[in-house]
């Protein structure tokens, strides 16, 4: 799982274009806050940030068994209804939704 992740961040440094730079502007506004939490904050939310990337590639990769790859027009179809309804159920769909996006991602990337 280690080396998956390592490949896709590789993948992720090596693509540009106006998406990714707008999400680093908006990712290093956000690190800016995260470094004002106190330490032991920080050191909680960034292991529960690792073990929920490492599960959710998991299932990507796992899934990947049951459930064979779909065309690009398919996934780019789901990702987007999913992000809808999360968006559509507030902060409370958005908790259940982004994980799940999440994992859907990554195994469409794989």
């Amino acid at each position: 799982v280690e080396a998956e992740l390592d490949a896709l961040a590789l993948r992720y440094q090596l693509a540009s274009g106006l998406g990714v730079n707008l999400l680093n502007a908006l990712g290093g506004r956000v690190e800016n806050l995260l470094d004002r939490l106190p330490m032991a904050l920080r050191g909680q939310l960034a292991q529960g940030t690792s073990q929920a990337l490492h599960l959710a590639m998991q299932a990507a990769r796992q899934s990947r068994r049951v459930v064979p790859g779909q065309s690009p027009k398919v996934n780019r179809l789901v990702s987007t209804a999913m992000g809808a309804v999360g968006g559509a159920a507030g902060l409370p769909g958005a908790l259940v939704e982004l994980p799940a996006t999440t994992a859907f991602l990554l195994r469409t990337i794989q």
